[in-house]
């Protein structure tokens, strides 16, 4: 591997162990049908159903369950913005912004094949007994056949990169319901958490991506960001909430501060936009599209009480599975949505003499 410089050369090739899986267990909620005797009499049970539904009432049914659960992450995950206006929007929002550029040596670094020691290393970081996607078949099988296993799997990604598509089943995810505990409702959806199970094949390849990825992402990510990044931690920034309240104490200055949580964050984040900011950061064409390749043309489907709903299109989002997700949305965070208003704080926490 040929570098440009011998330090980049030396921060690519250290050590990451970027251990990252989030793996749930399926609810298993057992609903017997009813029969149907009498037709006139179902035909009008079922209009007051879907009456009773649209106006705000509970779903009995596994029928009816599944279609309300899948109607519902169908519009969560329907992208409400044309491409266009979103290209419009950030490239806007960009302009006004100095963002900083990797490396050439990590733009190279990034944009290689990807090699069979990559995928391998992805593999042994990997979980065991964690949860497979549609297929059914788990992460033990992969690492106990992978010698055998190893030229077709590479051949697939190959392609996939060639096509710019992943195979049909790569793309699809089964996603499972995890409620949220903490007193809240179990009849409302928005009380449980969405889990995507994708096939392992399609995991460790987002593994091996957010390996390269974790080797050159922490020149571009500003300090302030503590969480997602190895050798960094969050109560660095809990002690300087902290340090910067007993300051505006001292000073006897009515200030606030501002946490903001945004609503189903890693759900709706624009993919079009999450590109768009990867590219402005430099990164090359292939690492560009593997990006790609891993977040559009994705379907789901819902899996509840031992059934599968329809399949229905994910068009934003990051899924669980996507090893990515965190590495990602940090990038997003820091010169995307919270970006500029984080920088407004630190221009304002400068001029008034808090950072040197």
């Amino acid at each position: 591997m040929v570098f440009y410089d011998e330090s980049c050369a030396a921060a690519i090739m250290k050590d990451d162990d970027d251990d990252d899986d989030d793996d749930d267990d399926d609810d298993d909620d057992d609903d017997d049908d009813d029969d149907d005797d009498d037709d006139d009499d179902d035909d009008d049970d079922d209009d007051d159903d879907d009456d009773e539904r649209k106006n705000g009432n509970s779903a009995s049914t596994p029928q009816e369950i599944l279609e309300e659960v899948s109607a519902f992450y169908e519009k969560l995950y329907k992208e409400d913005k044309p491409d266009q206006h979103v290209k419009d929007l950030s490239g806007n929002f960009f302009s006004n912004l100095e963002i900083p550029q990797i490396k050439e040596c990590e733009k190279t670094f990034c944009d290689e094949e990807l090699k069979e020691d990559e995928v391998l290393a992805a593999l042994k970081l990997m979980k065991n007994k964690s949860s497979p996607g549609i297929d059914g078949i788990p992460t033990e099988f992969y690492k106990f056949f992978w010698t055998k296993l190893k030229p077709y799997l590479l051949d697939s990604y190959s392609y996939s990169l060639q096509s710019g598509q992943l195979s049909y089943s790569q793309r699809r995810g089964m996603i499972t319901l995890l409620h949220k505990n903490k007193g809240l409702s179990r009849d409302d959806l928005g009380d449980w958490r969405p889990i995507s199970l994708t096939n392992t094949d399609y995991k460790i390849l987002a593994k091996a991506l957010a390996l390269r990825l974790g080797k050159v992402i922490s020149s571009i990510v500003n300090i302030d960001q503590s969480g997602f990044l190895k050798g960094r931690n969050i109560s660095s920034t809990l002690r300087e909430i902290a340090d910067i309240i007993e300051y505006e104490n001292d000073q006897m200055r009515n200030s606030i501060v501002l946490a903001i949580d945004y609503q189903k964050a890693f759900d709706t984040v624009s993919v079009n936009f999450m590109l768009e900011t990867f590219k402005r950061f430099g990164f090359g064409e292939n690492f560009m599209k593997w990006l790609a390749i891993l977040l559009k043309d994705r379907t789901g489907l819902v899996k509840n009480g031992g059934y599968l709903s329809r399949e229905f299109n994910i068009e934003r989002g990051v899924i669980n599975h996507v090893l990515l997700v965190g590495k990602m949305s940090i990038s997003k965070w820091k010169y995307g949505g919270g970006g500029k208003l984080i920088d407004i704080f630190e221009k304002e926490a400068y001029y008034r003499g808090l950072f040197s």
